[in-house]
């Protein structure tokens, strides 16, 4: 069972990690590089595909997804990260 760490993410800031879901808050405009986790319950990722179109999420709605690096453009989200060694 994986166990996750959940952080509070605002307007231009950036989170990297072993992303495994994103969720808006508000509506919210996000860059997001998805990735390949190199190793299970591993914080270290390899890009698999990197969007360079701005993603749009409404308010409530979520993206799972492995997820190497977040940039969040406009609102808030809850970003849910996986711990290492969990």
């Amino acid at each position: 069972m994986n166990k996750f760490k959940v952080i509070s993410g605002s307007s231009g800031t950036t989170h990297s990690g072993s992303i495994y879901k994103l969720q808006a808050m508000a509506d919210s405009t996000f860059r997001i590089e998805f990735s390949k986790v190199k190793q299970q319950d591993s914080t270290e990722y390899e890009t698999a595909r990197s969007i360079t179109d701005n993603i749009a999420l409404p308010a409530g709605f979520t993206i799972e997804a492995p997820m190497g690096r977040v940039k969040i453009l406009t609102g808030g989200s809850l970003i849910f990260m996986g711990e290492h060694g969990t």
